[in-house]
């Protein structure tokens, strides 16, 4: 198992300085990023910032489980073709987990809200049938661009990521038996408390498949929520 101490250089994340940083960058996606050059320019609508929280989730995970073997899977389109089906099924989680065996252990989805969906029954619904499916199935594969696994860049200079973390282009993997559909909501503000039990009760009726955690909630971080996501990563923390 190749194990490497995280360095004193590199802060490790915790469960406030992930909300404070997303709370940051929740107020500067309302900057522009240019500038406005001294004139009266105002954006209408904030930049999106899910690329942002998906990457500092990803660090947040990888720090904790300190497994340098393991691979995180930040929006990495994943395939599978099921029984009868005559093309591949897709899905792009936010985080994805592959353990030193190359098995899928973890599909996190990010939220920063559920402004999208208040009454998540038929998504959650079509998440568990979709997990128990691909569960049966047991493997998929991904692939990636060669050009981002290149060992050089065009000037011949070394990749040094690349290097230490080769992958082929074509990447097979197997489904844990575990494998759970993870939703992390980042702020639960605009939904309302009886909207949100309901949600949970639905979760938690699809608990073999479905999780959903829920990080900040009436002004709080939700302790209980980070203990969860926790919980769910026991087998893969380091020894």
């Amino acid at each position: 198992m190749l194990v490497a101490p995280n360095t004193t250089e590199e802060k490790i994340v915790s469960s406030e300085d992930l909300i404070d940083k997303i709370s940051k960058q929740v107020y500067q996606s309302r900057e522009l990023i240019e500038g406005n050059g001294g004139f009266h320019i105002r954006r209408g609508m904030a930049h999106k910032i899910s690329g942002y929280c998906e990457d500092l989730f990803a660090l947040y995970i990888a720090q904790h489980i300190n497994r340098h073997d393991y691979q995180y899977y930040v929006d990495k389109v994943i395939s599978t073709k099921f029984e009868g089906d005559k093309k591949s099924t897709s899905f792009k989680p936010d985080l994805a987990i592959i353990n030193e065996q190359n098995v899928l252990t973890h599909y996190f989805d990010l939220k920063t809200n559920l402004g999208w969906n208040r009454h998540l029954k038929d998504y959650l619904t079509k998440k568990n049938e979709f997990i128990t499916n691909l569960k049966a199935k047991g493997e998929a594969w991904i692939t990636s661009k060669k050009e981002w696994l290149a060992l050089e860049d065009k000037e011949g200079k070394e990749i040094e990521f690349n290097r230490r973390f080769p992958l082929p282009d074509y990447q097979k993997i197997t489904i844990s038996d575990s494998l759970k559909y993870h939703m992390v909501v980042i702020f639960g503000g605009n939904i309302n408390e009886k909207d949100m039990v309901k949600n949970m009760d639905i979760a938690n009726g699809f608990d073999k498949n479905i999780a959903l955690d829920v990080l900040y909630q009436n002004n709080t971080i939700n302790n209980t929520a980070f203990s969860n996501i926790h919980k769910a990563l026991k087998n893969n923390y380091k020894e």
